[in-house]
């Protein structure tokens, strides 16, 4: 399918993201850091990602969720993510 035949079906803007390779690559980055740092966790900043079909592949392959507001945090409640994988960060926290 074009592009200008996304753009018609699904309107615009769309994002194509290839599932396996982004799975591979969270894999893979994983895979180096831990090669050096054994205590490492990934995690997946949602301020850079509004793509909730992102958020829960990145979830379902044990990514840890940065969150640095409100709405942040509420896309990570739609999603069902473990409020123990939730990293609420940032300035301006009062706890």
């Amino acid at each position: 399918m074009s592009n200008v035949d996304l753009a018609d079906k699904y309107d615009t803007p769309v994002f194509i993201v290839n599932e396996d390779m982004l799975r591979s690559n969270i894999r893979n980055l994983r895979n180096s850091f831990k090669h050096y740092y054994d205590n490492t966790e990934l995690c997946l900043a949602y301020k850079a990602n509004s793509l909730l079909a992102v958020a829960k592949i990145a979830d379902s392959e044990g990514t840890y969720a940065d969150v640095v507001s409100g709405g942040e945090l509420y896309k990570t409640k739609v999603l069902n993510i473990n409020p123990k994988k939730v990293i609420f960060n940032g300035n301006n926290k009062l706890r």
